[in-house]
């Protein structure tokens, strides 16, 4: 009766393993056909160690179980995963580091706790999983997502690190065979379970670190533009300011001038006069670009940038001035897409530079970017594209960032020697 309870753990170890790890994983399908692929996938490699697990023995199986279930399982689940790089890596190997932790410390409290065998491996197994799964999803989840959409250095490190203490862990816990059979290694094996989950705490210390160092280099961003774009709206209410203080000191003159034309019956000069007069005036009518006033606001300061450079700006832009979305947040999406084109047009010849940008608020807000480049243009395995120079790529995430939390939609091309990158708000 007691050997039942031990074979119950085994599907329900591996079943909770891979709860884990749809825990801390995004997946490129939705979650429908996700669970069919991870249980096409997953499911023959589970039945195929539990059935070695009844047939060699929790032991064997233990000692062979990077073989038969942890590799297997990491190679077929690549395919599903968003971040197929050292993100999916790292994640996987920390939640199996994970799971056999808690398989390791049930198996010796069972061991050496009073009372029938396997009952008790069973019962703390059946409570554990579902209490660290509770905490991770309910606490761990959202904040290590953010992670992994923000921070994308340093994760191959850290895979090796998580590669080395799981199969450090596994040998010391089953070679030359179970550690309750090895009673004078037992205190060793203790000091690495317990030194597991510091390491681990420590590492997600650095990584939610890093990610504060992100948010804060994009808020520090945002505030230069913002600053930016507010000089650059004083200078431009000085500059037609001083021209209107011009057009009042000169009125009194083209009053008499025109008088006098008129005076002499010249209408068709008068005419002329007040025509050249209009143009004057129009000097002093800051160009709008389209009529939300916050908008408005980014795109001339990033126009007027861009058309210092040497940037023809070609821009179709149909926003009102009220929106059903937070204009502060979008505005900030638009300002980083402009500076990527900026950037990236630099590179040509000064004849070549060229922006387009067209934008429509009906029936949903799109919004859409084109610019020559020269070069070639990588993308990652999600299609964003690569940067090219180390401390670039803050305005890629910042984007995918508002997608990620608005549900917004971005799409990234190069073709022809233009690269698009088109948003779609869905309102």
């Amino acid at each position: 009766m007691t050997t039942i309870w031990k074979d119950l753990t085994a599907p329900l170890c591996i079943a909770h393993t891979l709860v884990l790890f749809t825990i801390f994983n995004e997946f490129r399908y939705p979650k429908k056909k996700t669970a069919l692929w991870l249980a096409c996938l997953v499911g023959p490699i589970a039945c195929i160690n539990v059935g070695l697990y009844l047939l060699l023995g929790s032991e064997r199986i233990g000692q062979l179980a990077i073989l038969t279930c942890v590799i297997p399982g990491m190679l077929v689940e690549v395919p599903l995963a968003k971040y197929r790089d050292g993100r999916y890596f790292f994640t996987f190997l920390a939640v199996c580091t994970v799971s056999t932790l808690i398989i390791g410390v049930t198996h010796i409290l069972d061991f050496y706790l009073p009372g029938e065998r396997f009952i008790f491996m069973f019962v703390s197994r059946f409570l554990a999983y579902p209490a660290v799964e509770w905490v991770s999803f309910r606490r761990l989840r959202e904040p290590y997502l953010e992670v992994q959409r923000n921070v994308t250095g340093g994760w191959w490190l850290l895979t090796a690190i998580s590669a080395m203490f799981f199969v450090a862990y596994v040998v010391m816990f089953d070679y030359p065979a179970l550690i309750t059979r090895r009673p004078a290694e037992l205190p060793s094996m203790l000091l690495v379970m317990a030194s597991i989950p510091l390491t681990y705490v420590g590492i997600f210390v650095v990584l939610f670190r890093q990610l504060d160092a992100s948010r804060l280099r994009e808020r520090e961003q945002l505030l230069q533009s913002q600053v930016a774009i507010l000089q650059q709206r004083v200078d431009q209410t000085a500059r037609t300011e001083e021209l209107l203080s011009i057009q009042r000191h000169d009125l009194r003159h083209r009053f008499s001038a025109l008088d006098g034309l008129l005076e002499q019956g010249d209408v068709a000069a008068a005419r002329a006069y007040i025509a050249s007069a209009d143009e004057s005036l129009a000097e002093t009518k800051p160009r709008q670009w389209c009529k939300n006033s916050v908008l408005n606001a980014v795109f001339a300061y990033y126009f007027a940038r861009a058309e210092a450079e040497g940037i023809r700006v070609d821009a179709e832009l149909d926003f009102p001035q009220q929106l059903p979305v937070d204009v502060a947040e979008l505005s900030t999406v638009f300002a980083n897409a402009l500076e990527n084109a900026a950037n990236a047009v630099k590179e040509l010849p000064e004849g070549e530079r060229v922006i387009r940008c067209r934008g429509i608020h009906e029936p949903q807000i799109m919004f859409s970017v084109k610019n020559p480049y020269a070069g070639e243009v990588a993308f990652d395995g999600q299609g964003r594209p690569l940067a090219k120079k180390p401390g670039h790529g803050l305005g890629v995430r910042s984007i995918e960032a508002y997608c990620e939390k608005h549900g917004a939609y971005c799409d990234y091309e190069a073709a022809d020697g233009w690269f698009r990158v088109s948003i779609l708000v869905q309102v």
